[in-house]
C-alpha cells in the first residue's frame, strides 16, 4: 500500500478573533459514517453555536467533503479543507464551532479565521505515517541486549514489547520496505545469535519521525 499521513488522536484548538469564538476539533476516521458520527457530535455538543463548519478527506475512497454550513459561500468550508490538502493529512474529520461575536469580520476576514482554526487544530495533532507495517519478534541473549538497544536507537526504532524471562523478548514495529535489510543487519549484529520472526505485512500507524529517520537508513 502506499503510505500516507492521518493522526493518532482527536485534538481540539481554539482562538478569538473580534469576539467571535473558534473551536476547531480534528478527530481520526475511517470511513464517511465515522465522519459524519464525529460531526453530529459535535453539533450536539455546541447546539447554541452560530455555525459548525466539516471538512474531512478518506484516503480509500478519495472522497472529499466541506460545507459553509450558513457562512457566506467559499469563506468557511473551503478553507478548512484546504488546510488539509495543503498539509497532506487523509482519514481525518474536522468540525470548525464559531459562536458570534457580534462584529462581521468579512469575507477575507472568514477565511483567514477559518483557515486559522483549521492549522491551529493540524498543529496540536500527533501525525502518523499509515503504512504497510511488520512486527519483528526478537529473542535476545541478554549479553546481546546493549547491542541491540543501540541499533533500534540508532534507527529510531522504539520497540513496543519487552519481555525478561531466561532471554530477552522484544517486539518492535518497522516498515514493510525496511524489515529484509534491517533482519539482515540484525543478524550480522549477532551473528545469527538473535532469533528474528515477522508477523508479516499489516496496515499500522507508524510514528512519523521514527518513519522519516527509518528511510534514510
Amino acid at each position: 500500500m502506499n503510505a500516507y499521513q492521518t493522526i493518532s488522536a482527536p485534538v481540539c484548538a481554539e482562538f478569538v478573533e473580534k469576539r467571535s469564538r473558534f473551536l476547531a476539533y480534528l478527530s481520526p476516521v475511517n470511513t464517511r459514517e465515522e465522519a459524519m458520527e464525529q460531526i453530529e457530535t459535535i453539533k450536539r455538543k455546541h447546539r447554541d453555536a452560530t455555525h459548525h463548519v466539516p471538512a474531512y478527506r478518506l484516503y480509500h475512497t478519495g472522497v472529499e467533503h466541506c460545507s459553509d454550513d450558513g457562512e457566506p459561500a467559499g469563506t468557511a468550508g473551503q478553507p478548512t479543507l484546504s488546510v488539509l490538502q495543503n498539509e497532506e493529512l487523509f482519514d481525518v474529520s474536522l468540525v470548525i464551532v464559531r459562536y458570534f461575536g457580534g462584529v462581521l469580520l468579512g469575507g477575507g476576514g472568514l477565511v483567514r479565521a477559518y483557515s486559522h482554526a483549521a492549522a491551529l487544530a493540524v498543529r496540536e495533532a500527533q501525525r502518523v505515517l499509515r503504512c504497510s507495517c511488520e512486527r519483528l519478534r526478537l529473542v535476545v541473549p541478554y549479553p546481546l541486549y546493549g547491542k541491540l538497544q543501540f541499533f533500534l536507537s540508532s534507527r529510531a526504532l522504539m520497540p513496543c514489547y519487552c519481555d525478561y524471562g531466561e532471554q530477552i523478548t522484544v517486539e518492535v514495529l518497522v516498515r514493510a520496505e525496511f524489515s529484509e535489510r534491517i533482519q539482515a543487519e540484525l543478524a550480522e549484529l549477532s551473528c545469527g545469535r538473535i532469533g528474528i520472526s515477522s508477523s508479516g505485512a499489516i496496515e499500522s500507524d507508524y510514528p512519523i519521525s521514527s518513519a522519516e529517520e527509518s528511510a534514510q537508513v
